[in-house]
């Protein structure tokens, strides 16, 4: 289907007349070549700087236990 059989969630039809804009891609998102606290270069996602809601996978537990979340692995009963 074209359009998803969804409630309607937004908040007032305040802007219903203008037309859609779509707002500018974040920058920094996604895997690529960094550097660490400690000026290393590395490949992985951006590393939090102490943003209490960031959460981050490429950094060690040791470096930054505060915002570190384990990696995703693909559960073995899916297969390869």
């Amino acid at each position: 289907p074209d359009e998803a059989s969804a409630f309607p969630n937004k908040i007032s039809n305040k802007y219903d007349d203008r037309p859609r804009q779509r707002g500018s891609m974040p920058r920094e998102l996604g895997v690529a070549n960094r550097q660490d606290l400690g000026g290393e270069d590395y490949l992985g996602l951006k590393h939090c700087k102490g943003s209490p809601n960031c959460f981050c996978s490429t950094d060690s537990l040791e470096d930054d236990a505060d915002h570190n979340i384990p990696s995703w692995v693909w559960p073995k009963a899916y297969g390869d």
